[in-house]
């Protein structure tokens, strides 16, 4: 492989768990509402 694949795969690796953070982050928030935490992770 070479460095643009290397690249894509990264940007394509970083992007999906960035999504799965994000979701997370909203579950917590709807989970605990009146708390700051999950607000915090949800950006």
């Amino acid at each position: 492989m070479d460095p643009q694949q290397w690249l894509e795969a990264a940007t394509l690796a970083f992007n999906l768990i960035g999504m799965v953070v994000c979701l997370v982050g909203l579950t917590l928030a709807q989970k605990m509402a009146r708390r700051w935490p999950g607000y915090i992770l949800a950006g």
